[in-house]
């Protein structure tokens, strides 16, 4: 009996302690911390080299017909206004230049009438240009150099030069068509832009006074020169009256009236 009570206990706490253990395992269970759950792989970003997009079309445009660029005009020079001191310089170099082709003209000159002429421009031009000095050092003013003065002084020195290899009628017709030309261009310069441009009262009125000599000797010159033309026309139309049997001097038969 003893022996059969002590195997009871025994299978008694063994059953005890496999409850508990049991039991231990199965709160264990149910108290322990479950493992976090792993995260779902991200999706990659796409960034904009990466997406694979189709490159774009180039649409087929016709080309453009081809033109024929216009040639660049040149832009003409524009003209610069002239102070007091240029003005006179350009007057002064017309002044030197009249003068000095007059003094050739008296030697090598044949006409009588263009003889005469520069003996007229030596002394009007001298005058103008003693007027102009006795003006400018009243003003304080001196004569100064510009691109229409050089330009002036340059053409003149090559008139001078090119009528001192003249005599006779060939520089008679020469000089005359020179002063012409030369009277025009000082005449046309004083209307334009001298006078307008003087900056000084009593300047302006100098060039005014002294514009109307330049215009009566343009016109002196122009007579001339027209004088000298008809001179040389004049032997060839009188040989073609002698060809027909009438003489230079004698004027052609009046129609007869009915």
């Amino acid at each position: 009996m003893a022996k059969q009570a002590a195997a009871y206990l025994i299978m008694g706490s063994l059953a005890v302690m496999s409850l508990q253990c049991g039991g231990d395992q199965q709160h264990a269970s149910q108290t322990a911390p479950l493992p976090p759950a792993e995260p779902m792989p991200a999706e990659p970003i796409m960034t904009p080299a990466s997406r694979a997009t189709p490159p774009p079309v180039e649409e087929e445009t016709a080309p453009a017909p081809e033109t024929q660029a216009e040639p660049a005009q040149p832009a003409s020079p524009e003209k610069q206004a002239l102070s007091d001191e240029q003005i006179a310089a350009v007057t002064d170099v017309a002044n030197d230049a009249e003068i000095a082709q007059a003094k050739i003209a008296q030697k090598n000159a044949k006409n009588a009438r263009v003889k005469k002429f520069a003996a007229m421009m030596i002394k009007d031009h001298s005058a103008a240009k003693q007027k102009q000095k006795k003006v400018l050092g009243k003003l304080q003013l001196s004569p100064v150099d510009n691109s229409m003065s050089t330009q002036l002084k340059s053409d003149s020195d090559q008139k001078l030069e090119d009528l001192k290899a003249l005599k006779g009628p060939d520089f008679d017709r020469a000089y005359m068509d020179a002063q012409v030309d030369a009277h025009q261009k000082v005449l046309d310069a004083f209307d334009n832009q001298l006078i307008p441009e003087a900056d000084s009262e009593e300047f302006r009125a100098l060039l005014s006074e002294i514009r109307p000599k330049i215009a009566a000797h343009l016109a002196e010159a122009k007579e001339i020169q027209q004088a000298l033309l008809d001179a040389t026309s004049g032997p060839s139309s009188g040989k073609q009256g002698e060809s027909s049997g009438m003489k230079a001097n004698e004027s052609p038969p009046e129609p007869h009236q009915h």
